[in-house]
């Protein structure tokens, strides 16, 4: 998709060095194209994403560590799926609150995750970083944007950042950390390597914590809990068979299986 940017590529990557300011000087000296009305794009997202692909040479050890990263599941949303694990063990005066926090939590991420990905569906097709000719960024090793469809909003931050939120109400210090955790290894990387614009990430990350700040009411988490913690105490296997399924979706949000299912949409054909 061409986007009438300058030609000169010096002029589409600032250097490191120029830093914040450099981000500034891009937009405000109008070296990216201001978007119209119409324009699914716009002049901060294409600046935030030449001054953050400005940061390493094509080729690089680090260029090439946070492609990995970038669809590295395990990496990204482990330590998140642990948290919850955490505080769902960890002996604490008001243990059945917080398991209603943990089970309402994980439903609000894949709530969030699901609603992203229908939204993205819905919203007006929007091109990703590296399919913008005038960035010149290579195609990610992650593929399963193919099968995502349009850009915004991210369902990787929305499921992100949901738990994130719920592990912030449970845990304020935790919260944090998880946070820190999940924008560095988790969200920047989706804009460093051209899968996401800053505003699909601030899109899919608002949409997390809205879902997650819902389903966490009191009255709404109980209902949402009531169940699965009954059938922990009568029948554990069952829970826990259930519990397993559930993190894999968590850290994986299944991609493995929506590639399947698109797959066989095409063999139908």
């Amino acid at each position: 998709m061409a986007l009438g940017l300058p030609r000169q590529t010096s002029q589409l990557h600032p250097t490191p060095r120029a830093g914040l300011r450099g981000l500034g000087r891009l937009f405000t000296q109008g070296r990216v194209r201001r978007s119209s009305p119409s324009d699914p794009l716009n002049a901060f997202d294409l600046a935030f994403t030449q001054w953050l692909t400005s940061w390493t040479p094509e080729g690089t050890a680090a260029k090439i560590v946070i492609e990995h990263l970038s669809g590295n599941d395990t990496i990204k949303g482990m330590l998140g799926v642990l948290a919850l694990w955490w505080f769902w063990h960890r002996p604490h005066p008001e243990l059945t609150k917080r398991r209603e926090l943990v089970v309402a939590t994980a439903a609000a991420a894949l709530v969030a995750a699901a609603a992203s990905r229908t939204l993205a569906h819905l919203l007006p097709p929007r091109p990703r970083p590296f399919q913008v000719e005038g960035l010149h960024l290579p195609v990610p090793l992650d593929t399963l944007w193919d099968v995502k469809g349009s850009s915004l909003p991210s369902d990787t931050a929305a499921l992100g950042l949901a738990i994130v939120a719920g592990v912030f109400i449970i845990h304020r210090r935790a919260g944090l950390a998880l946070a820190a955790y999940t924008v560095l290894f988790m969200v920047i990387p989706r804009a460093y390597v051209g899968i996401h614009w800053a505003s699909d990430l601030a899109a899919g990350t608002a949409l997390g914590i809205l879902v997650t700040w819902t389903l966490t009411r009191p009255a709404t988490r109980e209902l949402l809990a009531r169940w699965p913690i009954h059938l922990h105490r009568t029948a554990p296997h069952l829970f826990y068979l259930g519990a397993f399924v559930v993190g894999h979706g968590l850290l994986t949000r299944f991609d493995d299986l929506r590639q399947v299912l698109y797959w066989l949409r095409l063999a139908a054909r």
